[in-house]
């Protein structure tokens, strides 16, 4: 039996197909149409800031494949997966998009905010500003030169469209209990479709970082202008996933891990979710950022791959 295992390099928000993340993470990749280069969602085992394991979506880009043969798929026992490919094209033109309004809804917070200072910091934005706190784009026309405005990226409605989105947990179809809002200017998004959306977030450092996540759309309403300057929302919603083709998916990447789990641990009568072996995780430390393997740093981790010994009853009753 083969594997083909996909070596996928995280992405973090829409700023980030621009630059690049040093950490590369390994998949099972049974989608046959990914090649390198691709922009995938796959399924991921996290930890929390609270220290727990949780399953999550993320996107990144394939940058290489291997294939895991018999003992190596017995050694390192992979449980992740690509879940589904994405347009590269439209992804990466929509995370453009999404990074010049969300530029042209910060000026307009800042500018909105410096408003009755005394000396506030000149700003292009305080020119189309009037006391109601309403923008005034019309007024742009004067600074083309300038700003380089797009009409799509600077125009706001008269109210925006905010959905609230309950977040999925990874392909068992967990929902957090507490929604999020997004502005919505995607207009086929309705209640109960699955969309990808940026979130910013504190990573395990306490540090705020963006990055992706796939959920579900609970509710949509509106928010006016005042509304909008009041709460200052600033994620979007990226794109729409078929709901349909979503699902079967998280149902096969089920069964899969299923047989994974019983091939794993073939020699017991019931799947046991801490099987022995060198967990994946500890794979992906071997690998350095340009993607070359390094055995020599697995005798690291060895301590980890070992469950700590108990005390024998005599020593601790000398104790």
């Amino acid at each position: 039996m083969e594997k083909k295992i996909a070596i996928v390099r995280l992405h973090r928000g829409v700023l980030d197909p621009i630059t690049q993340v040093n950490k590369l993470m390994t998949f099972i990749c049974d989608i046959g149409d990914v090649k390198k280069g691709d922009f995938v969602v796959v399924e991921l085992s996290m930890k929390t800031r609270a220290k727990n394991f949780n399953n999550d979506f993320r996107i990144g880009r394939v940058e290489d494949f291997m294939i895991f043969r018999d003992g190596e798929i017995a050694q390192f026992r992979p449980n992740n997966f690509v879940v589904f490919k994405i347009n590269d094209n439209d992804f990466y033109m929509r995370c453009n998009t999404l990074l010049k309004k969300k530029w042209s809804l910060w000026a307009r917070y800042r500018a909105i905010k410096n408003k009755d200072n005394k000396n506030p910091r000149y700003s292009i934005f305080d020119d189309i500003i009037k006391e109601t706190d309403s923008l005034q784009f019309q007024r742009l026309t004067s600074w083309v030169d300038v700003m380089k405005p797009d009409k799509d990226h600077t125009d706001l409605e008269k109210e925006t469209r905010i959905v609230s989105i309950k977040m999925q947990r990874g392909v068992l179809g967990k929902e957090n209990n507490k929604t999020f809002n997004y502005i919505c200017d995607l207009k086929d998004i309705q209640i109960g479709d699955y969309v990808i959306v940026e979130i910013t977030r504190k990573n395990m450092y306490g540090r705020p970082a963006n990055d992706f996540r796939i959920g579900r759309v609970e509710s949509l309403h509106t928010w006016n202008d005042s509304e909008v300057s009041k709460f200052k929302p600033n994620s979007f919603v990226v794109c729409k996933i078929a709901d349909k083709e979503f699902k079967t998916r998280c149902n096969e990447i089920k069964k899969s891990k299923k047989e994974l789990w019983e091939l794993y641990n073939i020699d017991k009568k019931r799947p046991n979710k801490n099987p022995d072996g060198i967990p994946m995780n500890v794979f992906d430390h071997l690998i350095f950022s340009n993607g070359t393997l390094h055995f020599d740093r697995l005798s690291k981790y060895q301590n980890k791959m070992q469950p700590p010994k108990k005390q024998q009853i005599k020593k601790r009753k000398k104790h």
